[in-house]
């Protein structure tokens, strides 16, 4: 995501079609090819050689192609029906089993739709089935085999889709749905999934989660100054989102739910909704790898900001609030603290980006910098550290984020929770820190007493921390919380009660 110089200002309805008529489509069929071309050239009988001849150039000619091919006959206005029968010829052959599997499902069923499934879908599924529910989960991303398996088993089917909007679009027109829950992202500047579906659920209700807000993270001012082109398009399709949804949840508390309310009068009911407890990853008494060497062991399992080649970090004012362990590790490791980062699990650890952490691992001992974890091992291997951290370096006064961005919490927390782990949470980070000290779970330091966690640990009450996390747990399980969720579905769905 670059800064961008033009000065010519997109509109956002015109940026929105421009996103989806720029996915990648996945057409290897080349007579099928051939006809969507032959189409769009106007049927003109002396370019069919040339037609054969594009087809088989390299993948690259091929997508520039039929992205024009498509959008060429998409904005004529005519043979709309041709687009569609072309669209379906690529996502019935994907997706029939699905779609016939779901509409012969008797009710109540629930449509997920994500660019990337989170686990916090993940646990809503579980406890959803536990209640009678059917979940059916459609995702637009190539997961690796362990984690697509893992979803798998918590949702009744699993439909991995290619990246491409028309051919969800197919598949949502033929659902017989009443109501669709949707993982909505903070930018969803390449692929526009959530308004997209909102456009072609029918008659479905429609229930969006956001992961994060971004008028809630950074003002408009400031996006349009580090990315021009995007700002304007971002923040209409946040509003669109809000206005348009038939109910919404996010992670914040009432304060910054007024707010939001306040911004979108026109939106519908709005729930906070987190990634609570699960009972069936919940667990204690794991061995402590401190008992092998007498040593703290410090974990951070979560997604962490990639360093650009330089060593900096795109938009530090932005995002160098949380995410970057790199710049406290050796502050930690110092003081004689084991510290390992569990990377997420779409993300490899040898990507560019995280050249810097790779490097640190060879040379400081005490550092590790691992592959990420599937949730249903969390426990397990999470738990076998000391505490879980959450951190910030970040001098307040020079961020430029929100304020209500140090009102939210992060989803890390939960996993905590659920391996029966205390947590060391920056105090600057209000809402988190405010949990922690509240619920006796953990210690809070400011970003200034970072080198005292290790003193702090010495004194520290960890048998209590730990009774108080099984409270916790106890009373703010995802099968107590999801019935704020389900009362929404039952708002939206009447026949549903």
């Amino acid at each position: 995501m670059m800064s961008q110089d033009t000065e010519d200002e997109i509109d956002p309805e015109v940026h929105y079609a421009n996103l989806v008529n720029n996915l990648d489509i996945p057409c290897e069929d080349d007579d099928l090819f051939c006809d969507l071309l032959f189409l769009a050239l106007g049927e003109m009988e002396e370019m069919l050689p040339h037609i054969r001849e594009i087809v088989t150039r390299d993948e690259n000619t091929r997508q520039y192609v039929l992205k024009d091919a498509v959008k060429t006959i998409r904005h004529s206005g005519i043979n709309g029906h041709v687009l569609d029968s072309f669209f379906e010829k690529l996502a019935l052959p994907i997706a029939s089993k699905f779609i016939e599997a779901f509409n012969a499902a008797p009710e109540p069923k629930i449509v997920f739709v994500a660019i990337i499934p989170f686990y916090q879908i993940l646990r809503e599924s579980i406890v959803l089935r536990q209640r009678g529910y059917t979940t059916w989960l459609l995702h637009l991303t190539e997961l690796d085999a362990e984690t697509e398996k893992m979803f798998s088993k918590h949702f009744d089917s699993v439909q991995p889709l290619p990246r491409n909007l028309d051919i969800l679009g197919v598949v949502l027109r033929r659902l017989d749905m009443k109501l669709v829950h949707m993982q909505t992202q903070q930018f969803e500047v390449h692929v526009p999934m959530t308004r997209y579906v909102l456009e072609n659920r029918g008659d479905a209700k429609s229930f969006c989660e956001f992961y994060d807000v971004l008028s809630m993270l950074i003002d408009h001012d400031v996006l349009k100054r580090l990315w021009r082109d995007a700002a304007d398009y971002d923040f209409a399709n946040e509003r669109y989102i809000f206005e348009t949804a038939d109910a919404v949840s996010c992670r914040f508390d009432t304060r910054w739910r007024e707010e939001l309310r306040e911004k979108f009068p026109a939106a519908g009911p709005m729930i906070e909704m987190h990634p609570y407890p699960l009972d069936e990853f919940i667990g204690y008494g794991q061995k402590k790898l401190s008992s092998e060497n007498n040593r703290p062991h410090l974990v951070y399992p979560a997604h962490i900001t990639k360093f650009e080649a330089d060593g900096s970090v795109q938009w530090p004012t932005i995002r160098t609030l949380g995410a970057v362990p790199y710049y406290y590790a050796t502050t930690l490791t110092g003081q004689g603290l084991d510290f390992t980062i569990y990377n997420e699990i779409t993300h490899s650890v040898d990507d560019p980006g995280y050249k810097l952490y790779r490097e640190l691992e060879r040379e400081d001992p005490l550092f590790h910098f691992l592959p990420g974890i599937p949730p249903e091992q969390f426990t397990e291997v999470v738990g076998r550290y000391n505490f879980g951290i959450n951190l910030t370096t970040a001098d307040p006064a020079k961020m430029e984020v929100r304020d209500s961005q140090y009102d939210v919490f992060a989803t890390k927390i939960f996993t905590f929770l659920e391996a029966g782990l205390p947590m060391i949470v920056s105090k600057e980070l209000r809402v988190m820190a405010n949990f922690v000290e509240y619920y006796g779970v953990g210690f809070t330091v400011s970003r200034h007493e970072l080198d005292t966690i290790g003193e702090r640990i010495k004194s520290f009450d960890y048998a209590a921390a730990v009774a108080n996390i099984r409270k916790y747990n106890e009373a703010h399980s995802m099968d107590r919380e999801i019935e704020r969720v389900i009362a929404i579905y039952h708002q939206l769905v009447p026949e549903w009660s």
